[in-house]
């Protein structure tokens, strides 16, 4: 813990002047386009204990969220979001911006819209109903991602879709899980039609949990991505954004109707990947499997990678982060 708070400070300390800066820099208003895409659960930088959902009491949204919104006012900025974040997926996300000539946005399951030079504490919390980070396993009942959205978007590292809307006369190009797509999608419907008419929205199902009017601005990514940009199931979106924004035009001449017709073309001549069926494993027999592997290498991805192909067994990706763990602890303990 101490380590964390001393990694913490020197972080800060590093990123003051250069959060000065990015905060003239996207606040100046630019007629550009703007980016948006998931945060994720790996991070440069481990939370501390108590900036986990599994910290927070068991207890009605309203109290979760208050107790939440209590935590984050008390954490230390450690690094910009955009050095904050790992994975794949956010890596596409921050390649397709490039592309793009596009400013970056991090929607945060726990701080809300961050502009990706922005400096912010590191945490675990997902929407996802999945893993120990999730924050439906702390919530006594039904629990409202929307609300959730809301009162993390009162804090102060977080500003609203309206005024990255209103900066940005460009497109906005969004990528989203039906998670964060049901989260954050009452807000985007609520923006006025001529931002809406510039929305660009890439993910995987998200027609069943975005409000109706966003139907239109959801382009067409299916199976067929696979074969022209091969990944997961996790990064689908993030693919998808990318492979947008290296082949569509993004100069504002194309409306949804005809971004999502040079998707079609585009997708036309692949094929989607037939699947492959593969076995399951225990939790038991998964992480003696992997530790296994950990005499010869190591890498969540990469061991992932020789347990579907070299093992040929099924894993999905997020239980499998979380028996890599496993196994790496008692490798450790040994």
């Amino acid at each position: 813990m101490q380590k964390v708070v001393q990694g913490w400070k020197r972080a800060a300390s590093h990123t003051a002047c250069t959060h000065s800066f990015a905060a003239r820099q996207w606040s100046s208003g630019m007629d550009d386009s703007a980016v948006l895409a998931p945060c994720a659960s790996r991070k440069f930088i481990q939370p501390a204990p108590i900036a986990t959902a599994v910290a927070l009491p068991k207890a009605a949204q309203a109290a979760v969220e208050t107790a939440w919104t209590k935590v984050v006012a008390s954490l230390p900025a450690c690094r910009r979001a955009s050095e904050l974040y790992g994975g794949r997926g956010f890596g596409l996300a921050r390649e397709a911006a490039s592309r793009a000539s596009a400013e970056l946005y991090v929607i945060s399951a726990g701080l809300g819209l961050v502009h990706s030079e922005r400096a912010i504490p590191s945490y675990g919390v997902t929407v996802s109903d999945r893993g120990d980070q999730a924050i439906a396993r702390r919530v006594v009942g039904r629990f409202d991602p929307a609300s959730w959205w809301a009162a993390v978007s009162r804090g102060a590292h977080s500003e609203s879709l309206a005024s990255v809307a209103h900066r940005h006369r460009g497109l906005l190009l969004m990528a989203l899980t039906t998670p964060y797509a049901a989260m954050i999608g009452s807000e985007l419907a609520a923006l006025p039609a001529e931002a809406q008419s510039r929305m660009r929205l890439f993910g995987h199902g998200l027609a069943a949990v975005l409000p109706e009017p966003l139907a239109g601005s959801v382009m067409p990514y299916d199976a067929r991505l696979d074969a022209a940009v091969p990944g997961t199931r996790t990064d689908f979106a993030q693919r998808a954004l990318r492979h947008f924004c290296q082949h569509v035009p993004l100069d504002g001449s194309l409306d949804a109707e005809g971004s999502a017709q040079e998707v079609g073309k585009l997708l036309a001549s692949y094929q989607a990947p037939t699947a492959p069926v593969r076995p399951r494993r225990s939790d038991e027999e998964m992480v003696s499997l992997i530790a296994g592997h950990l005499h010869h290498t190591t890498g969540i991805g990469r061991i992932l990678r020789l347990v579907r192909d070299s093992d040929g067994l099924a894993c999905e990706q997020a239980r499998f982060s979380r028996l890599y763990g496993l196994a790496a602890a008692q490798r450790t303990q040994a």
